[in-house]
Order: structure tokens, then sequence, then C-alpha cells
């Protein structure tokens, strides 16, 4: 068994989707070789005539959700589902991108099971997505506090895994400093270490260890001026031995000055005892209180603080600075109640034996006291105590599944309840199973999808599915060289994985993994609140959210070592282990035995990456990520990967789009609506083209194609209660994604905003921004090159 690379792949999925194209009459993908890399590796694409046709949906929740099923609606009214080859889908749009292909899969044999149809009663699918749209909260009052639960439970599961570290870290300093009267000495148990530079004091340790490091010093700059020693590098051993002595030596003066701090407060205790460890814990309770709401609000500070970058002028540089200041208070809040949690551990065990031949007072509070009475072997030590819990303690916290208590599962619960199903059946209260138009089970559920496998989607009924989500390697030494923190990574029918781990086949890696199904790969894929968030990261809230259990990503089994390539020595294997320190400091890898998913927006949020990567001659791209000021970002972003990772150029001309949303946003702002003889008629849609590498005899023809862009955008034209919608909402259609509780009429709005954006350019009406102006399109036969192109590729 050997990993798969992406060569192998690529062959397997064609086979796959000619027999989807076979069916539906279409002519068979055939591959060729485009260049090889300068490892040898041969780069395929496919041949000029296979067209092969992709489409992407983008992340952004259930805003996202319901604005690509609206465009999805629309491709089917011209019986472009049947054209599409790929569907690569990233949060929100993986939502109904799953619920579509899961469908096709089972009950639908291949049919579209959303059609946009006038009947007396809406199809069943989209009458339950509609239903469901609030998925976070279906039933109210009872969820909310559902939720809370599961949420204390992974808190109650973060303390677990950290008071050990505490009870470690209180137990050493009551060994080195058992008294009062032993703070102010260096020393190590009962032991006063031998100190080449006599120095008294909290620092005495500190003092000699850089007394000994600037001698060093200096002898390494005698050895660099000598004939040996002058010629070599200042970026090899030596610096960085250098470097990690002086880390050394901050690990011990932080050391030593818990005894100072100590000997400070135990200096103030004869005469206000009680009110010194008030102050330290209303201290504690208060910074606790900033660092839980911050860390809550950490994904949302990082979207505003991502808005703010691409905005110009001094009020956002201003917000930028602001945001800035507030994540790096909430980052320092919560491990700075932690560090006071220590001090008070080690405070409740030193004794003070001043004046006292005899006995000594302790500051321990009674039931602590107590505690250390009753438990055996303790003896009414208090540091016996610690270690007594500590080791226990550690034991369970190391048998804790990495996501067990994470929010993953109640997600992926959630999600599944709403978006995965069987849309010709039915499933009442009592197990019974029917067809979705028997009258007795009209008031039921139709049938969940629950436990259904990515593997089991069945690429000849459906298009191929590329689940995207962003693997998490913010330590990695390799593959991380370009400061993205995150590599792309897939689940999909045939394979999983990433360039970085390899990639293994996707019924192995369920076998392994019994909880991986297609709604844990779609939790995975719009994880967007985590500790570790690919590029998205914000370094200083890392420990706070890791702690506070803001953790919607999944750890999941390495597929380099589902594959049997993965060896690891013992220790190795047992620190891999250890999740929850590998998330608290972003020591990610993509060698670990387990490695760490989240949002695929967290390196890339349109879906387009890897449909570039397969040389698609046409990739309809459905934008609805929140971009309030229309700075089309994840498309900037996506063009420097493209030209970057595959020597991919992308021209398109999306100005027009931004532009006239912004005037017809301003317009209904000010007056409150835009009247039919104002509205502006798109354009929508922006229609470009992309340049693949070219080979020797390559025609322009050959090595290029096309990117349809639908972009979530107002102009004005749209029906009438979305344009009340949006005169009522200003902020529509980039209503924030933290709105994840959706009414029936704002569902509706983005819904058919989604299906007027495609269907307005394909009927004529809208205009759609190509070069060199926009223009509504002529239909086959046009005189436009671009817009003829297309015709072709989807006739």
């Amino acid at each position: 068994m050997t990993i798969t690379k992406f060569r192998d792949i690529f062959s397997s999925e064609i086979q796959e989707i000619n027999k989807r194209r076979l069916a539906n009459g279409r002519q068979k993908i055939s591959l060729e070789i485009e260049e090889e890399k300068r490892d040898g590796t041969q780069v395929l694409r496919p041949t000029v005539t296979s067209n092969v046709v992709g489409l992407s949906l983008s992340g952004g929740g259930i805003r996202s959700s319901a604005f690509c099923l609206g465009v999805l609606q629309a491709l089917d009214v011209r019986g472009l589902i049947d054209k599409v080859d790929y569907l690569s889908s990233v949060s929100g749009g993986g939502y109904v991108g799953a619920s579509m292909t899961g469908a096709m899969s089972t009950g639908m044999a291949g049919k579209f099971p959303f059609p946009s149809e006038l009947q007396a009663v809406e199809v069943s699918g989209v009458q339950h997505i509609r239903d469901h749209s609030n998925y976070l909260f279906p039933q109210g009052l009872l969820n909310i506090f559902g939720n809370i639960v599961v949420y204390l439970r992974g808190l109650a599961a973060s303390v677990l895994l950290l008071l050990p570290y505490l009870l470690f870290a209180a137990a050493i300093t009551i060994w080195s400093h058992p008294t009062v009267e032993s703070l102010p000495h260096a020393n190590i148990g009962s032991y006063s270490p031998y100190l080449p530079v006599a120095a008294g004091g909290h620092f005495a340790i500190t003092f000699n260890a850089l007394f000994c490091f600037i001698a060093l010093l200096v002898i390494w700059g005698l050895w660099r001026s000598t004939p040996w020693g002058r010629n070599l590098s200042d970026v090899g051993f030596g610096v960085r031995f250098f470097g990690l002595l002086l880390v050394f030596i901050l690990v011990v003066a932080f050391c030593e000055l818990q005894p100072l701090l100590l000997a400070i407060v135990s200096g103030v205790l004869s005469a206000s005892f009680d009110r010194a460890v008030s102050t330290i814990n209303h201290a504690a309770a208060f910074f606790a209180s900033i660092g839980a709401i911050l860390g809550l609000l950490g994904r949302f500070l990082a979207d505003a603080f991502k808005r703010m970058a691409e905005t110009p002028g001094y009020a956002a540089f201003l917000t930028k600075i602001a945001i800035k200041v507030a994540m790096y208070l909430a980052g320092a809040a919560v491990p700075l109640v932690l560090w006071i949690a220590y001090l008070n551990l080690s405070l409740w065990g030193i004794q003070d034996c001043a004046g006292s031949t005899s006995t000594c007072s302790r500051y321990a509070p009674a039931w602590l006291a107590a505690l250390a009475a009753h438990v055996p072997f303790a003896d009414g030590s208090i540091l016996r105590l610690y270690l007594e819990l500590a080791v226990p303690m550690m034991a369970i916290g190391w048998s804790l599944n990495a996501n067990a208590n994470s929010l993953h599962r109640l997600y992926r619960d959630r999600l599944s309840k709403a978006f995965l199903f069987d849309p010709t059946q039915r499933k009442d209260v009592h197990g019974r199973v029917g067809q979705e138009s028997e009258p007795d089970l009209r008031n039921a559920d139709l049938l969940p999808l629950d436990r259904f496998r990515t593997s089991e989607l069945r690429s000849d009924f459906a298009p191929y599915h590329l689940i995207n989500a962003a693997l998490n390697i913010e330590a990695s030494k390799y593959a991380n060289r370009r400061d993205r923190n995150a590599d792309f990574f897939i689940l999909s029918p045939l394979f999983t994985g990433s360039e970085s781990t390899g990639f293994a086949e996707t019924k192995q890696m369920e076998d392994q993994m019994t909880g991986l199904t297609l709604g844990s790969a779609i939790a995975v894929s719009g994880a967007a609140a985590s500790s570790n968030m690919g590029s998205a990261t914000v370094k200083p809230l890392v420990p706070t959210l890791a702690i506070l259990n803001i953790r919607l990503g999944y750890w999941i089994t390495n597929p380099s070592k589902v594959a049997g390539t993965l060896h690891k020595n013992v220790f190795l294997r047992l620190f891999d282990k250890a999740y929850f320190l590998k998330e608290l400091f972003g020591l990610l890898t993509e060698d670990s035995e387990t490695v760490y998913l989240t949002d695929g927006g967290h390196i890339e949020n349109l879906g387009m990456y890897e449909l570039l990567r397969r040389r698609c001659k046409l990739i309809i791209a459905v934008d609805a990520e929140a971009d309030p000021y229309m700075a089309f970002g994840s498309l900037v972003t996506l063009e420097r990967y493209a030209r970057i990772d595959f020597g991919i150029r992308i021209d398109l001309p999306w100005a027009a789009v931004r532009d006239t949303t912004r005037a017809a946003s301003e317009q209904i702002v000010n007056t409150g609506g835009v009247s039919q003889t104002e509205a502006t008629y798109g354009p929508h849609c922006a229609l470009g083209t992309i340049y693949y590498p070219r080979k020797a005899g390559d025609d322009e023809k050959t090595s290029t194609g096309l990117l349809l862009y639908i972009k979530s955008s107002f102009t004005g034209d749209e029906n009438d209660y979305v344009v009340d919608y949006k005169r009522r909402n200003p902020r529509f259609p980039h209503e924030s994604t933290a709105d994840q509780l959706f009414s029936e009429e704002q569902f509706e709005a983005y819904r058919a905003l989604g299906f007027h954006a495609l269907d307005a350019a394909f009927n004529h009406i809208d205009t759609v921004s190509m070069r060199p102006v926009p223009s509504a399109w002529q239909g086959p036969p046009t005189n436009h090159p671009l817009e003829e192109r297309l015709w072709k590729i989807i006739a």
C-alpha cells in the first residue's frame, strides 16, 4: 500500500466522470501530458476537445448556501447540471453542494433534487432546506441550552487537560521553596546549587547563567577571528545554539520570578491576607471575562481585520489598529489567568514558619487542607496532594479522543439534519420509512443520510464532488515556507489528502475513522471558528481559543499513516497524541499521525484552486462570501495562488460588478428604492479567460479556458421582495457570516438573488462584464469570441 500521487488520482477521477458522461451521451474525457516537472513527474491535462466543466461553490455559511441554491436552480433550468463534471465546494457552498450530490446519489438517481418550478406545493428537498435554514437552533430555546451544555463539556475537558500541568508547576515551586523564608534563596528542592558568581537575591541563577552566556559570546567572537572560524556562516549551528541558550536564560528568569512574586504576596499576608488574595482572584476573574468575550469573537475580529485591510482611509486604519490591540488583549488574558491560578496553587502549599519552632501556618483554604488530610498517602501534604491528583488527571487527559469534546460533532449533526437527506422518502419518529408522497408520512422528516459516507457518492449519477478543507501546518519546516500556515486538503469519493500528506483511498480513511461521514466532511469544510485557522490564524488568540474550546476543527488520521508509509518512533507517536498541546502552541505539522483540518476558506474560499489544478476548460465560480466593500479579496488571493503554484494567469474584468453594486446600494440607502426605469440590468456575472501553461505547438484555444464568475451582488433590477429586503437591510447581500439563524424571508431573498444573477444573464436580460465593455449575451450565434466559446463548451 502506497501514497497515491495526484497524477494517478486525476486519472482515476476521469474514469469515474466518464461513466456519467457516457450515460448522458457526452464525449469521454481523454488526458494528455502537458509537461514534466523538474523531478520528472508528469503533469496531465484534458485534451482540447474534452471540454471539462467545473463548478465551484464558495464559503459563507447559510448565506452562501441559499445563494448557491438559486444558482444551481438556474443552471438546472438550462440543463447544465448534467454538463458539470466537477463540483468543488467550500464551507456554506458545501452544505447545498453535498445536499445535491447526496440526493442525486440515492433516491433521485441522477436527477437534480431542487428544481425551480411554479407548482402548488414546493418540491420536498427545497422545502426541507428552507425549513431548516435556522439549522443551529431548529427547536429554539431547548437547542440553545443543549448547545451550551455541549460547549461547557468541552470547556471542562480543557480544564482537565490543563490542570495537571498547573499542579505539577505548583508542586515543583513548593518543593523548591517549601517555606516563606526560603523564597529569597536560589534553591532547587532542599539543595542550594553551586554558583560561580556570588549573587544573592531572587535572580541568582539567572545572573550566573547570563554571565556564562556573555563569556561564551566573547569566546565565540574570538573564535570567529581565527583562520578556522572567520569564514563560517552566521546561519549555522553556532547561531542556533546561542539562540536556544538565550531562550533557556529567559525561561530560568521567568521561573525565578515566581518566588519573588510569591514573596511579595506573602509579605503583606500577615496584615491583609484575605484582601491580597481577593485582589488577585478578582483580577483573574476580570481578565478571564475579557479573554472569554474577545476569544468568542475571535473569528469575527479576524474577518473585520481582513475587511479593514482591504479598505483605504484613516478610519479603516485606526479600526484595524483597535482590532489588533483587542486581539492581543484577548490573547494575553487567558494565559494571565492561568498564571494567577498557578500562583494561587503555589501559595496554598507554602508554609510560613517565621517566629515558630514547632508549628508552621499555611495559606491553603480549609477545603484544600481537608482534602489533603483525607486523600490516601497525602498525609496532609499539599505537595503530595497535587502530585496524586496530577498523575491520574494527566493519564485521563491523554486518553481523551481529540474530536470527542470539540464542537465538531454538534456542528456535524446539525448540518446533517438540515442538508443530508433522501428527498424521495420520509421516516417518522417510530422508524417507519415510506415514500415521500405517502399521506401518513406528510409530517415526517425526509429520510436522513446522517451515516452516508463520502465514498458512497456516485460519480455516475452526480458531479464528482471535491470537498475542500485547510490542513493546518503552522509548524511545518517544508510545507509552510510561504507562511500560508495551511495546505489544500480535499475529501472526495475516491481519495482524501493533500500534496504535503499524500493521498489515500477515501474508503480506507473511512474504515480507519468510523465517524468520517459526508456530514463530517462538510462540517470540516465549514469549520470557520477554531484556534488554528490556516492563513486566517490570529496567532495571539491561538492559546485563548484552544483553552476556551472554540474548536470546530477536526483531527483526522494522516493519509500517509492509512497508506502505511508513515513510520515514527514510540516517543514521537506519544507526542502526536498530545493534540491539545499541539493546538495550544500551534505545533501542527504534516507528518503527525493525526492532522488538523479546518474551514477550506482558511486558505482559499472560492473552491476554484482544485479545478484549476485539473485544467477545467470552463469554470463556473459562485462567489457568495461576505464582501461588503466588494473588494473581491478571495478572487485576488486565488489569482496569486494560481500564478505561483500552477503558472496560471486569470484575466477577469470584475470592476463593473463592483461599481454597479456600490452605486445601487448607495441609491437605495439614500432614496429607499430604485425605480425600474433607473435600475441597472446587471452585471452580476463576469466572463474572463484562464491562461493555462502553454507547451510547444499549443494555440490559444488549446491552452486557455473560460471563467464564468457569479458574484453575490445587487443592481436594483431584482424582484420586489429582494429589493424590499435590501431596503430594510442595507448590508444585503453581504450580511455577516456570524448570522447563521436565517428567517424564511432572509433565506428566500438570497436564493432568489442567486437564481436571478445567472438566469437573467442566460436570458439576455442582464449585462455580463466582459472585455472590452459589459454587454448582454446575444446567445448562439454571437460575434463575441468569449461568449461563442462558452456556448460551444456547454452545447
